[in-house]
């Protein structure tokens, strides 16, 4: 499990083919996306590239700590009001690994000492004055729900098809910390996308603005995301590609990864879906 939260699976009220998803593409809308970076970071290359695919070991590459960024975004509906994707680093840690729900195991194994937070979450929403209406996340590694504790209680709070229940091997050191992060909030909503007949694309506000896409592979239920703005096309990849590098070259993320081929599969149609759109602006993961 990656967390012991209680979780519920929820049907999407609108979903879209793949072909109406790219007509609703020649119009720009008036929805605001504004992406914020919550903190500066070190981590293992050999987690973030699949360093032993033929194109790393062409480019000789090796591990080391690589320097990455945390984001989040701000999707905002004149009509339907704010949406957030992934949730950027709580008050209490930005001010100090001492007061922070991460256990001291995880905080040596994921390096937190080198995590460097420019605004926390709490500072975010406060500043902007944002009243979010959802929270969804790309996935529930640890680095993507750092931030939960410091969004209100009652919100929707949307991870992707069985990724609160997924028995994955990396879950096991990190279940205890990130339920602590989600005390208080409502049951996670489980997208279920199983009565899709093509990949799982929800129309979310219901008019082509925001698409929430299934991604798998990283984990078994990562999201991506499709925002048509007033600034135009906007891809948030999540952690599917965590690097520039691994967009460019479509190399999956490393050992974070719990399926190299379903991440591969994943990373394949959203590049090939970005070619098809070439004005769309791609967000990695981390960089």
């Amino acid at each position: 499990m990656a967390t012991n939260h209680p979780s519920e699976k929820i049907e999407p009220a609108k979903i879209t083919s793949q072909a109406e998803m790219e007509a609703s593409f020649k119009d720009i809308s008036s929805v605001i996306f504004k992406k914020v970076k919550v903190a500066d970071w070190q981590i293992d290359l050999s987690g973030l590239l699949n360093l032993k695919h033929e194109k790393a070991l062409a480019a000789g590459l090796k591990d080391k700590m690589a320097d990455i960024q945390i984001y989040m975004y701000i999707i905002t509906h004149p009509e339907f009001g704010t949406v957030i994707v992934d949730s950027g680093v709580e008050d209490t840690l930005a001010r100090g690994l001492e007061s922070t729900n991460v256990s001291k195991m995880i905080q040596k194994f994921m390096n937190m000492d080198a995590l460097k937070v420019q605004a926390s979450t709490k500072t975010i929403l406060s500043e902007m004055k944002l009243k979010p209406k959802a929270l969804f996340l790309t996935h529930l590694h640890m680095d993507h729900v750092f931030g939960v504790a410091d969004f209100p209680k009652g919100i929707d709070v949307f991870v992707g098809p069985t990724e609160a229940t997924s028995k994955a091997a990396l879950n096991v050191a990190t279940v205890s910390s990130i339920t602590k992060m989600f005390k208080g909030h409502k049951a996670i909503k489980e997208i279920d996308f199983t009565n899709t007949k093509e990949r799982g694309i929800w129309d979310y506000f219901g008019d082509g603005s925001f698409y929430v896409i299934a991604s798998p592979g990283h984990t078994l239920g990562s999201l991506a995301f499709i925002v048509r703005s007033e600034s135009g096309l906007h891809l948030i990849t999540g952690d599917t590609s965590h690097t520039q590098w691994g967009w460019d070259n479509n190399v999956t993320p490393g050992t974070f990864s719990v399926n190299h081929n379903l991440n591969a599969a994943s990373l394949d149609y959203l590049i090939k879906l970005s070619k098809k759109f070439p004005e769309m602006r791609v967000h990695n993961g981390h960089q």
